[in-house]
């Protein structure tokens, strides 16, 4: 907010300080210079500077070696240019298969921030997460299915909500994203 002045053009100073902020060592200020980079990039900037984030973004994709801070890359890739597609949302679903659950974990939230249009992309992983080993995974898993609008998934997840031997948090997530998406369905149907 304040890197705009009355007339809502950026301050001079501001892409450079963020450009900088995306190589810091801190994982968090990657994040927060990521963040701004995507708002900044809907501000109606001068077309040179929204080609200079996305050249920065893309550079980044290439030198970046934390796997978090390459899934949110992608994520401010397709909001900056609006567009969500198959060569940003591939990486991420690959990281559903990371050996790190921080990792997975990351990977389901930027799937479930993009929402329905990352779905014919990222279905399947989705589905596959949530036999995760680990129990929090399949739960973000089934969370992401209803940010997707995943309705096709309604018979999976009520077999899990079904199954007296699952996890009671998992069975509880299950049950409430088999309401959510019948409602979803039933207001599609009404359309």
């Amino acid at each position: 907010i304040i890197a705009f002045d009355d007339k809502g053009v950026t301050s001079p100073k501001l892409l450079p300080e963020l450009h900088r902020a995306l190589n810091d060592k801190s994982l968090q200020v990657k994040l927060t210079a990521l963040n701004a980079l995507g708002l900044v990039a809907h501000a109606n900037l001068p077309k040179a500077e929204e080609a200079l984030i996305l050249t920065k973004l893309n550079s980044h994709l290439a030198n970046e070696t934390d796997k978090v801070a390459l899934i949110w890359t992608h994520v401010t890739i397709m909001s900056a240019t609006k567009d969500v597609n198959k060569k940003h949302v591939g990486p991420i679903v690959t990281a559903l298969r990371d050996p790190d659950p921080k990792v997975r974990n990351q990977s389901l939230t930027a799937l479930g921030s993009i929402g329905p249009k990352a779905k014919p992309f990222a279905l399947a992983g989705v589905q596959e997460a949530i036999d995760d080993p680990d129990g929090s995974i399949g739960v973000s898993a089934i969370v992401t299915l209803m940010r997707l609008h995943a309705t096709e998934s309604i018979p999976a997840l009520q077999r899990i909500a079904d199954n007296k031997k699952a996890n009671q948090v998992l069975r509880e997530t299950a049950e409430e994203a088999v309401d959510q998406l019948k409602l979803l369905l039933s207001k599609t149907k009404e359309k």
